[in-house]
Parts: structure tokens; C-alpha cells; sequence
């Protein structure tokens, strides 16, 4: 700023992938939590998601959590360091926004047959505040995305 007022190279909220539950929920994977400086490392955060028989085609739907009231969303841990939110009323669920709900699916050829992890996802942050992606197929040994932008942080 013109006064002297330094800027902070940080994001101010918590971003974070809408997975889908076994019982049919949705629950969010945090990605970007606040307060992450940017620009990040080229591998920032992995992520293996699984196939399930069948399945032709995966979403990556990216959404910025808001505040709930003045605190935080309450973020849990899994044994893998992964780190998710489930909303448990509608209320909490209105903190929630999708931030490319018009993004293509992408395609999996030959389709999911179930038995093990099927893409690696590796998610950065350039110094421009987008998330960007790299997507490789486990299964057929290729790069599906390449440092691909998704959605703009703020």
C-alpha cells in the first residue's frame, strides 16, 4: 500500500474438495487451510482418490469454507494426516460455496474397476492465488492435467 502498510502474501479462508461419503453426505477434505502463504511448493498437497466398478467419470468440486459465526470450522483428522469437515445442520452448510460447479468432469478410460487408488492429485498455489492441479492416472501410467489453474483464491 501507498502508507506503508505491508501486504500479506497469505489466503483468508479455508479451501477445501466436496467428497462424497459412503452414506451418501457430503463431507469437505481441507486443501488450503487459511492463512497459507503463497506461492507453494509444486507439491503443496497430494491426494490418491479411489474408483469405485464402473465409474466413468470424476468431479473435483473445490469450495471456499466461510466462518461459522466468528470461530473456525471444526476440522478432524484422519490417520493419514488428511484433515475433513462434515456440516451437521443447514446452517453450517450455508458457510459453504462451490467455486466451479461449471468445471468438465474428467473422464476415465478405461472406467473404474474398484480395486485400488486410480488418480494422484497434486495441488499448489501459484503466486497469483490459484490453486492448480496435476492429475495422473495410476492405471494407465499418464498425465491426465498438467498445472492446470481451477480456482482463484482470496
Amino acid at each position: 500500500f501507498a502508507g506503508g502498510v505491508p501486504v500479506e502474501d497469505f489466503v483468508y479462508h479455508d479451501y477445501a474438495l466436496a467428497v462424497q461419503a459412503a452414506d451418501q453426505s457430503v463431507e469437505y477434505e481441507l486443501l488450503v487451510p487459511r492463512r497459507t502463504r503463497y506461492p507453494t511448493n509444486s507439491d503443496f498437497a497430494v491426494r490418491y482418490y479411489a474408483d469405485y466398478a464402473g465409474m466413468e467419470e470424476m468431479r473435483f468440486r473445490v469450495c471456499e469454507v466461510g466462518r461459522l459465526g466468528q470461530k473456525a470450522a471444526s476440522w478432524l483428522e484422519r490417520p493419514s494426516g488428511v484433515r475433513y469437515w462434515q456440516p451437521a445442520e443447514a446452517k453450517e452448510k450455508a458457510t459453504v460455496m462451490e467455486l466451479n460447479p461449471g468445471d468438465a468432469a474428467l473422464p476415465l478410460q478405461p472406467v473404474g474397476a474398484g480395486t485400488s487408488p486410480r488418480l494422484r492429485v497434486t495441488y499448489r498455489v501459484d503466486d497469483n492465488r490459484w490453486l492448480r492441479m496435476t492429475v495422473e492416472d495410476l492405471v494407465k501410467k499418464a498425465t491426465l492435467r498438467t498445472d492446470e489453474p481451477v480456482v482463484r483464491l482470496r
